[in-house]
């Protein structure tokens, strides 16, 4: 079955791809938003993706978060631990180094 889509401008056409792709994502109003909070956050854990609307307009949308790599992060911690062995402060005391610090 082919579909014809004659568009009256360019615009029209930005229009109607939009609404297509807001179609494929569960749509809601910003009240039911915030009364289903919760069951919204649920399925937003399934990876759901949510489109909250106002007046049918989209305003917001919840997405999984995504957490932190966490092999980037040992990765920094260990440049940070490298980057530190061998650093001393030449027989000077945190202390020594606030007093200057205060007296500048």
């Amino acid at each position: 079955m082919r579909v014809n889509l004659n568009f009256e401008s360019f615009s029209d056409r930005l229009d109607w791809l939009a609404s297509s792709c807001l179609l494929a994502m569960q749509t809601v109003g910003a009240f039911e938003a915030k009364t289903h909070l919760s069951s919204l956050l649920d399925s937003v854990c399934q990876g759901e993706q949510i489109v909250i609307t106002r007046h049918g307009c989209p305003i917001a949308r919840l997405v999984p978060a995504e957490g932190p790599d966490q092999s980037a992060v040992q990765a920094a911690i260990a440049r940070l631990r490298q980057l530190s062995q061998g650093q001393t402060l030449n027989g000077i005391t945190v202390q020594e180094l606030r007093d200057t610090g205060r007296r500048a």
